[in-house]
């Protein structure tokens, strides 16, 4: 039986601000891999889902 080759991400958002006009948030996103204590931080979730895909394909080529 093999390990299952498993990667954990923890993501943790802080509001930056708030654009009084538009009323769009502001965010800073810290993405963390557990596995390699590797972090990025970045402004939107599909910037840190787009991390958590590339890191996955790394693994998975090596």
């Amino acid at each position: 039986m093999t390990n299952p080759l498993i990667s954990s991400f923890v993501l943790r958002a802080f509001l930056v601000g708030k654009d009084p006009e538009s009323g769009v948030c502001q965010w800073r996103i810290k993405v963390t891999n557990v596995q390699t204590n590797e972090a990025v931080t970045v402004r939107t979730m599909e910037e840190a889902a787009l991390y958590m895909n590339e890191t996955l394909e790394r693994g998975f080529a090596s």
